[in-house]
């Protein structure tokens, strides 16, 4: 469990990167959508990482995205400065809700691989 929530964790962390440095090589700028997308994009692929194959998918999911707001943070206090306790909570019920969307994906489609039909 502990290595498929490092899993999730280090596939959020590459994803978002990957599409933020993306977003700022094409200059897209800093809008609700582009950090509309960053979010979606960042947090999806960590419940379903963190998700697949586990016996607890949907602790590991919960667990994972915590850590991933909680460096992000970490590292928003330390470029951006200060602490805002109401864009923590935000970011946290955000990204715990899409994490729990991305382990529901993962969890349905691991369901339908090993399910067999009726008729078999």
């Amino acid at each position: 469990m502990i290595v498929r929530i490092l899993q999730g964790l280090g596939t959020g962390i590459v994803v978002g990167l990957f599409f933020g440095l993306l977003l700022g090589f094409f200059n897209l700028g800093v809008g609700f959508i582009t950090i509309g997308f960053l979010i979606l994009i960042t947090y999806l692929p960590t419940g379903y990482v963190a998700a697949r194959k586990n016996e607890h998918p949907f602790l590991s999911a919960g667990i994972a995205s915590f850590l991933l707001v909680l460096i992000n943070q970490i590292f928003s206090m330390v470029f951006y400065g200060g602490f805002h306790p109401g864009v923590f909570v935000l970011g946290l019920v955000v990204g715990l809700i899409l994490s729990l969307v991305g382990a529901a994906i993962a969890y349905a489609s691991g369901r339908s691989n090993t399910a067999k039909a009726s008729w078999e």
